[in-house]
């Protein structure tokens, strides 16, 4: 914290008076004296990290918003929130988190799932990576060994969607959602495990549908016929693929739309519609031309 020119309103001043904190009440809150809380504000004393995470707290505002530059959780209590959040999304999720983001977005994470509210668009932004990531992850591992890194990163988002209020952080959020539940659905699908499959399935349709994403609930739609088509029932996938290519008609991208029409003719050549099979494959010709 830099010290404050004269006549200058500080940061952390100004977010007292912003939130109708009285300097003797807030110091009273913080277990300090007037004394210190005016020291703080006007930049003569740093307040240690206990009194930083505390101080965000009360006023919920982000560390850089009080003029603070160092992480506000101090060695004890970092390590009991690090088990906590650990214990919310998994070991995996955390080491995904840590290796592509490293240490500095690794707290931002942890921090924002522990105050949903706090969340913000680097951290989204991040979570977006993961999710691309995991994609990319499904081509090199099995999928048991993929399956608790994708659940734990679906648990993180989903509390920071229930806590998020920003409206496009919202909707962002619930897009990683509707993405990563349904990459659990299919993972669970590889591993067997049908009522695990359907319950993800499930959550990936209502997340999908929160984000307003079109062309999202097409692509995972999509999948869900795939799933339907290997368990033997063609008429069900045929139903979802074209539930799918309407979905995404007018969003989803060429080469999407060539795959959900080659779906759909799948569906078709085990119903032995072969007419219509040939129509939905000249469709995927021509969206991919």
């Amino acid at each position: 914290m830099e010290p404050v020119e004269p006549g200058a309103l500080a940061p952390l001043q100004a977010a007292r008076l912003d939130k109708g904190w009285k300097a003797a009440k807030l110091a009273a809150e913080l277990g300090v004296s007037e004394t210190t809380l005016s020291r703080w504000e006007h930049g003569r004393q740093q307040p240690t990290l206990g009194h930083q995470q505390q101080l965000c707290e009360v006023l919920d505002k982000d560390p850089a918003e009080l003029g603070f530059q160092e992480d506000i959780l101090d060695v004890g209590t970092r390590r009991e929130f690090m088990r906590q959040v650990t214990a919310l999304v998994g070991t995996a999720t955390m080491e995904a988190v840590l290796d592509i983001g490293g240490p500095e977005e690794l707290d931002r994470f942890s921090l924002a799932v522990g105050r949903p509210t706090r969340v913000d668009r680097a951290t989204v932004q991040h979570l977006e990576a993961v999710t691309a990531t995991h994609r990319q992850l499904y081509h090199h591992l099995s999928s048991l060994e993929l399956v608790d890194p994708v659940t734990g990163h679906l648990r993180g988002v989903t509390r920071l969607l229930r806590g998020a209020q920003h409206r496009l952080l919202r909707r962002r959020l619930a897009a990683i959602a509707g993405e990563t539940a349904g990459h659990a659905a299919w993972l669970f699908h590889d591993l067997g495990d049908q009522k695990l499959t359907e319950r993800y399935y499930a959550d990936a349709t209502i997340a999908t549908r929160k984000a307003g994403d079109p062309a999202l609930d097409a692509y995972v739609t999509g999948f869900k016929s795939l799933v339907r088509a290997s368990d033997g029932e063609p008429t069900t996938a045929l139903a979802l693929a074209r539930a799918a290519r309407q979905a995404g008609a007018r969003s989803a991208t060429a080469t999407t739309r060539a795959w959900l029409a080659g779906l759909e003719a799948q569906a078709l050549a085990s119903l032995h519609d072969n007419k219509a099979c040939f129509v939905a494959l000249r469709q995927a010709e021509t969206a991919i031309g």
